[in-house]
């Protein structure tokens, strides 16, 4: 790349630290179906687990896990260890790229784990999306700790062991909370989140702030949140069990601990104000400008700061309860419109959402009238969701996916000057730490991977003037914008006349036209 600018020399050290992987960017979109134009619920979330690092699609075959086999967790992460109870269904899955064949985790080689995965459908129609970094509190915490080191075999369980297990396991969305609630239970977590379990009947939404105390809450087709980072349970009453799924000693601990909000004498609690280190959202990079964007792009009535939202919780919070009596799960949130799927989509385009270090998405869409095999469709999008496509596909029927998804590379090169980088294609970025910045520059098959090719486009269109001197213009922008809007329409339309068994068929097309059209994109940028 010519006329790329030498940076101000700073510690090479300090630019390598604080740039490994973190979740804590993450951001989530639940819209029930009643708010839709089409009906449906949409389960969204963007994995933000940083910037330039690959992210491959897979199929788990059916018994691929047999009853009795031992799983064993990523030992970065204390090494969950789990025995299947059953030969394991088939199902999809997101996973970090073992680069060089060794995980970028905990640096072993040849791994029989997973490395980070994240979301997933089984063959039963259960999907996971798991999951979204939260943080609890350090007086709850004092009570009830992350459990971080292992006795007698046990662990807790870290969010990348999540969806692995309970879509192995599980046979409805229901079945795979009362899992996730033994193992929380049983093992505790490794680390606090937030996460989606859902099937075309039931959508549920879980959090865990602590070591073993947990909720789990059933939503309905009424409502809608965000969640960016920032626990988002409020008020609820544990007594309407047929919603609420929550550990037994929720109230207790929390009262142990000295941080209890609500009627325990109505089994009532806040879990947010309970639960959550409230403390960690002053961080401008933590959940605040996400929150805030997104409510006033569902309603742009709607003009809260930060401030708003810290003063007033039951602003964006979820609660049961009005008046002291149950009611339906309900927020406070509301969008100026019916949203439709392109409006999800936009969502996750907006500046403080779409960025470098999005790695995948894929926001479940649920048909609840329809055959098991066509009640979820899941939307998939890989690498910075800035300039992208969804590209929709019935797991249920995919035979296999297309071969851009699964392109292995080497790592990125990070330097502090062009010259010490290896000829090819560079990009930027900045230490979200530190603040340092530094170049960096791509593996060199990175055209042959879908991530690469949208990640590239991406932080290209945001760093060109770091790297050549001049930005992209806005109509280059509008210009890459516009192409890519025309595709997601033509994608869209593709799908609503397809029959479900050419999902496969028309998967591979639409991802290629995806991958291709990007390069392009990215190669006429470039060339001005």
């Amino acid at each position: 790349m010519k006329g790329i600018k030498k940076l101000a020399v700073a510690a090479l050290a300090c630019m390598m630290m604080g740039t490994a992987a973190t979740a804590s960017a993450c951001t989530t979109l639940y819209v029930g179906g009643s708010l839709t134009e089409e009906g449906t619920p949409f389960v969204a979330r963007t994995e933000d687990y940083g910037s330039d690092m690959n992210k491959l699609w897979f199929i788990s075959e059916a018994g691929a896990f047999k009853a009795g086999d031992q799983w064993r967790g990523c030992p970065e992460y204390g090494e969950f260890e789990w025995t299947f109870r059953r030969d394991s269904y088939r199902f999809t899955y997101f996973t970090n790229d073992i680069y060089n064949g060794a995980c970028p985790e905990c640096g072993e080689e040849n791994p029989t784990h997973f490395s980070y995965t994240e979301f997933g459908t089984n063959e039963m129609g259960v999907s996971v999306s798991a999951t979204e970094t939260i943080s609890g509190n350090e007086q709850v915490k004092a009570v009830d700790p992350n459990v971080q080191t292992k006795v007698d075999g046990k662990v807790g369980i870290e969010e990348t062991d999540i969806p692995t297990i309970l879509l192995a396991e599980s046979a409805s969305a229901r079945e795979g909370v009362e899992l996730l609630a033994e193992i929380y239970t049983d093992y505790g977590a490794y680390f606090d989140s937030g996460l989606f379990i859902c099937d075309q009947q039931e959508v549920w939404y879980v959090e865990n702030c602590s070591g073993t105390q947990f909720i789990a809450i059933k939503l309905n087709n009424d409502m809608m949140f965000l969640e960016p980072n920032l626990s988002v349970i409020g008020l609820i009453d544990l007594d309407d069990t047929e919603n609420v799924i929550a550990s037994s000693r929720l109230i207790e601990v929390a009262q142990e601990a000295g941080t209890f909000v609500g009627d325990a004498a109505e089994n009532q609690i806040n879990y947010r104000a309970s639960y959550a280190n409230l403390g960690t959202e002053e961080s401008p990079r933590v959940g605040a400008p996400r929150m805030t964007d997104g409510l006033t792009y569902l309603n742009a009535q709607v003009t809260l700061t930060a401030e708003d939202l810290y003063q007033d919780n039951a602003l964006f919070t979820i609660s049961n309860v009005k008046d002291n009596a149950i009611v339906p799960m309900y927020t406070n949130i509301t969008a100026d419109r019916k949203l439709t799927k392109d409006d999800v989509f936009g969502f996750y385009k907006l500046s403080s959402v779409g960025k470098p270090s999005n790695q995948e998405i894929e926001i479940f869409q649920l048909f609840a009238d329809n055959p098991v095999e066509t009640g979820t469709v899941g939307w998939v999008g890989v690498g910075n969701m800035a300039y992208n496509v969804f590209v929709p596909y019935y797991p249920l029927l995919l035979e296999n996916v297309y071969a851009g998804y699964q392109v292995s590379t080497a790592t990125v090169t990070k330097t502090l000057t062009a010259d010490g980088a290896p000829e090819g294609f560079y990009t930027y970025a900045t230490n979200r730490r530190t603040g340092d910045t530094y170049y960096v520059a791509y593996p060199d098959n990175w055209r042959d991977s879908y991530y690469f090719a949208f990640e590239g486009l991406g932080g290209y269109i945001l760093y060109a003037e770091e790297l050549t001197g001049t930005p992209v213009s806005e109509e280059a922008k509008q210009a890459t914008a516009e192409t890519l809007a025309a595709l997601q329409a033509e994608i869209n339309e593709g799908f609503a006349n397809l029959d479900p068994a050419q999902t496969t068929a028309f998967g591979k097309t639409m991802a290629e036209k995806a991958h291709q059209t990007a390069l392009t994109l990215l190669d006429g940028l470039m060339s001005k």
